[in-house]
C-alpha cells in the first residue's frame, strides 16, 4: 500500500457542550508509533497522531478532550 502523505482529521467537541467539530490536516513525519503505524502531526507540530492504513487515528498527544479511535480521510 502507497504511504498517504496528508490525512484530514476530524476532532469532535468538547463533550456536553454543543461545541463544533474542528478538522485539521495532518502530515507525515516520517516516523513510526508504538503501534508501529506511521506518525502524522499538524502545522504547528503539537498534535500528533498515529494513523493505521485502514485510516484509523489515534492520538499521542495527551488532550482532555478525546480519547478513542479518529476516523482519517486520505487527501491528495
Amino acid at each position: 500500500m502507497a504511504l498517504v502523505h496528508r490525512y484530514l482529521v476530524v476532532l469532535p467537541g468538547r463533550p456536553g457542550s454543543h461545541a463544533p467539530q474542528t478538522g485539521i490536516v495532518v502530515t507525515t513525519t516520517g516516523r513510526t508509533g508504538p503501534g508501529g503505524h506511521m506518525i502524522y502531526t499538524d502545522e504547528t507540530g503539537r498534535l500528533q497522531m498515529e494513523i493505521t492504513e485502514h485510516g484509523t487515528a489515534r492520538l499521542l498527544t495527551p488532550t482532555p478532550l478525546h480519547h478513542g479511535p479518529l476516523h482519517a480521510e486520505p487527501l491528495p
